[in-house]
C-alpha cells in the first residue's frame, strides 16, 4: 500500500512563522508515515524535508510591481506556477496544503485552476484574513468583506501595498471565483477571531475547524530567575498596525521604576528619541530569557490573527496585556492577562499595573498556554483532519 502523500504550499520553508508551521506539520506527518513535500516561495529550506522552490527573482519581481503599481496582488501567473505544475505532476499529492499564497510568488487564479483541474482536496489554514477580503490581510475592525468589498480598501497603503486602490471589489471577485472552483476545500481558523470572520465571508460554507497554533511548550518554559522592573514588547517589525506609536505614548504612562525593553526591527531615529530600549532581533534563547524575567509582555498590536507572543509568554510564566483586537485578547482574563480597548492606552498602562500589582504565579500563565497552545495538539488535530480527507 502506496504512502498517502501531502504538498505543503508556503511562501517560506521555515524562515517566518507561517513556514515555521507548514515545516513542523510536513515534520509531523513524515514521522506518521507519510510522503511530504513543501513547495515554496523564497528563502531556503531545510535539508531533511523535500522541498521545491518555485519562484526565482523575476517573479518576485512581477508580482511585487502588479502589487505595488496596479494592486493586482497574486492575480497574476507567472512561470512560479509552472514550476507548480510540474511538481504536482510529478509528487501527485493526494493533499495540499495552502498557507499564504500571498507573499509575492503565485497566482490564485492558477493555483485554482491546477487543483481543480486535478481534482485534489485542499486544506488552506487562514493565517490572517487576505483571503477573504478584496486587499488587505488584517482588516482591524473593517468588515467591508461580508459585502464585497465594495468600495476602495482603507487600508490599500497596508500590506500589500499598492498605489492604486480602485481593485478592490474586483480583487474581491476573483477570489470568490477562484477558490469557488475548487471542490474539495477544508479551511482551518487558528483562532476565534478567524473563525467567526470566515462566519461571515465568501468561504462561509466550507467545511471550518479551529486548530489553535502550537508552541513548543518543552522550550518555551518558566525559568529562575526573578521578575525584572520591565515591560516586554516584541513584535518582527515595529510599524503603526504593530502598536509602535501605542508603545511609545505607553511608555510615558508607565510609573517608576518600570520600563519598556522591545525586540525586533524598529527604525533607528524612532529608536533614538523613544524613550525605550529597543533591543533589535534576538534570538529564540534570548527572546524566552526576556519573556522569563519581565513582569508583563505587553501587546499593543491593533489586529492579530493569533498571537504567537501571547502564547510563548504565558508558556514563559509571564502574564500579558493587550488590546482586545483580533485573536490577541481571546482566553485572557485575570490573573493571567488583560485586554482593553483598542487605542485606549490609559486602560493598557491601568491593566499592566494591576498585573504587576497581582503578579500571577507562573504555573498558572504556563497552564492556560499549556491548555491551549501546546504544539503537540496542533500536530494531532492535523492529523485528524487529514486522514478524515484521505477517508472520504
Amino acid at each position: 500500500m502506496s504512502k498517502a502523500r501531502i504538498l505543503h504550499l508556503s511562501v517560506t520553508a521555515g524562515q517566518d512563522p507561517t513556514g515555521k508551521i507548514a515545516l513542523q506539520l510536513a515534520r509531523d506527518s513524515i514521522s506518521r508515515g507519510f510522503d511530504v513535500h513543501i513547495a515554496y516561495g523564497r528563502g531556503n529550506a531545510p535539508d531533511d524535508i523535500p522541498a521545491t522552490r518555485i519562484a526565482n527573482a523575476a517573479d518576485l519581481a512581477i508580482h511585487g510591481a502588479a502589487t505595488r503599481l496596479f494592486d493586482r496582488h497574486a492575480s497574476l501567473n507567472t512561470p512560479s506556477l509552472r514550476r507548480l505544475r510540474n511538481l504536482l505532476d510529478r509528487f501527485s499529492p493526494d493533499i495540499v496544503h495552502l498557507h499564504n499564497i500571498h507573499g509575492y510568488y503565485i497566482g490564485l487564479p492558477g493555483l485554482c485552476h491546477e487543483l481543480t483541474e486535478r481534482n485534489i482536496p485542499a486544506v488552506m489554514t487562514l493565517h490572517d484574513l487576505w483571503s477573504l477580503t478584496g486587499h488587505c490581510a488584517t482588516p482591524e475592525e473593517c468588515r467591508a468583506f461580508t459585502s464585497g468589498c465594495r468600495t476602495a480598501c482603507p487600508h490599500s497603503t497596508d500590506y500589500p501595498s499598492a498605489i492604486s486602490h480602485r481593485r478592490t471589489a474586483k480583487n474581491f471577485q476573483i477570489k470568490a471565483e477562484a477558490f469557488g472552483t475548487i471542490e474539495w476545500l477544508w479551511l482551518v481558523a487558528p483562532s476565534q477571531h478567524i473563525l467567526e470572520a470566515i462566519g461571515e465571508s465568501h468561504l462561509n460554507r466550507r467545511p471550518t475547524t479551529l486548530i489553535s497554533n502550537g508552541i513548543d511548550t518543552d522550550t518555551y518554559t518558566p525559568g529562575a530567575e526573578p521578575k525584572e522592573p520591565f515591560i516586554l514588547a516584541v513584535s518582527r517589525k515595529w510599524n503603526q498596525a504593530k502598536g509602535l506609536y501605542d508603545l511609545i505614548e505607553l511608555h510615558k504612562q508607565l510609573p517608576e521604576p518600570y520600563t519598556i525593553k522591545a525586540a525586533g526591527h524598529v527604525s533607528h531615529s524612532i529608536s533614538r528619541r523613544s524613550g525605550i530600549e529597543f533591543i533589535g532581533e534576538c534570538s529564540k534563547e534570548r527572546l524566552i530569557q526576556l519573556y522569563r524575567r519581565a513582569s508583563v509582555t505587553v501587546i499593543p498590536s491593533h489586529g492579530e490573527s493569533f498571537s504567537l507572543v501571547k502564547a510563548e509568554s504565558l508558556a514563559c510564566g509571564t502574564p500579558v496585556a493587550c488590546y482586545d483586537a483580533g485573536a490577541t485578547g481571546e482566553h485572557l482574563a485575570l490573573p493571567c492577562g488583560v485586554s482593553v480597548t483598542p487605542g485606549d492606552i490609559s486602560a493598557l498602562s491601568r491593566g499592566i499595573q494591576q498585573l504587576i500589582s497581582h503578579q500571577p504565579s507562573a504555573e498558572s500563565c504556563r497552564s492556560l498556554a499549556c491548555r491551549l497552545y501546546k504544539l503537540e495538539q496542533m500536530l494531532d488535530s492535523y492529523h485528524k483532519l487529514y486522514s478524515k480527507i484521505l477517508q472520504e
